[in-house]
């Protein structure tokens, strides 16, 4: 899917030579056919490719090859070139939806940048980890929306309860992108009582095993905690893991624009192409709880 997005978002502006075009619709027409399934939400450019795919059906249909997509090499230079024009027609179009991704992940920054702020006031210290989700390279090709959606629910299930290592977070907040090399991943931002936890390496570690063992060994991760990767940040004094300090400013305001990575509004090419109706991409805890001392 993000093959496709990038092949239909580059042609408006960039233009393609009718052989490459063929080739290139030749190449991900049947992968697309396998991933589309009922009941999934995809961006424009998808859906483009998705009105594209059904004109060449009943082309191919109405000339009697049915659907045999090696032909589509041998399609005519007209048709190409119409094909083509539908494509350029929409790119206005295109660009309008990628500045209403952007404007969505400016709200969902300015909204973790305010919780995160909120959070580091209340407390005296808290202990930042930062865990990205994966796939493996078998599982970033096979595992469909619908299954990632519920690998997702389930974890942040466990975070919402709190259970095993997500005891004693104090907030949370997650995102969730597709990639070109990574499939769709997750990023974790959760926000431990300083006084209870003191170990972030090790939490992150514990978050990651956690969701290879809900993978079923499928899931790989990365925690920005390890103490080799944060001797790089803390070189330079923009660490922003760990333990955090409220009478600190220096490790506040690098914490907050740590947290500031899970949503990038400059990521265009990481935006979800396909998800469950409603399915949200972005969310945090709540501040304002019961639970909550002092509130």
């Amino acid at each position: 899917m993000t093959q496709i997005d990038l092949f239909i978002r580059k042609i408006p502006y960039q233009g393609i030579l009718l052989k490459e075009f063929r080739k290139t619709l030749s190449e991900l027409i049947v992968p697309f056919k396998f991933h589309d399934k009922p009941g999934l939400s995809y961006c424009l450019s998808i859906r483009i490719f998705s009105d594209i795919v059904a004109l060449i059906d009943r082309k191919l249909e109405a000339d009697g090859f049915g659907i045999n997509y090696n032909i589509i090499i041998y399609l005519d230079d007209n048709l190409t070139k119409a094909l083509i024009g539908i494509i350029k027609d929409q790119g206005s179009a295109l660009k309008a939806d990628t500045e209403k991704l952007k404007r969505q992940e400016v709200l969902n920054r300015e909204s973790l940048k305010e919780y995160v702020n909120q959070l580091t006031q209340h407390y005296a210290k808290l202990l930042f980890v930062r865990v990205d989700l994966y796939f493996d390279e078998e599982g970033a090709i096979d595992v469909s929306m619908v299954e990632y959606a519920q690998y997702m629910k389930t974890l942040r299930n466990r975070i919402s309860n709190k259970d095993g290592c997500f005891s004693d977070l104090q907030g949370y907040a997650w995102a969730v992108e597709q990639g070109e090399q990574r499939g769709y991943h997750s990023h974790l931002l959760l926000i431990y009582d300083g006084h209870k936890h003191q170990n972030d390496c090790y939490l992150g570690l514990e978050v990651g095993e956690c969701w290879q063992k809900l993978l079923n060994g499928k899931g790989t991760f990365f925690t920005s905690n390890h103490p080799d990767y944060k001797a790089k940040f803390r070189d330079v004094g923009s660490l922003g893991v760990g333990m955090i300090h409220r009478n600190n400013a220096r490790e506040v305001a690098n914490a907050i624009n740590a947290a500031m990575y899970l949503v990038n509004p400059e990521k265009t090419n990481q935006f979800l192409k396909v998800k469950l109706p409603k399915m949200k991409t972005f969310g945090t805890g709540q501040f304002n709880v019961g639970w909550r001392r002092g509130i």
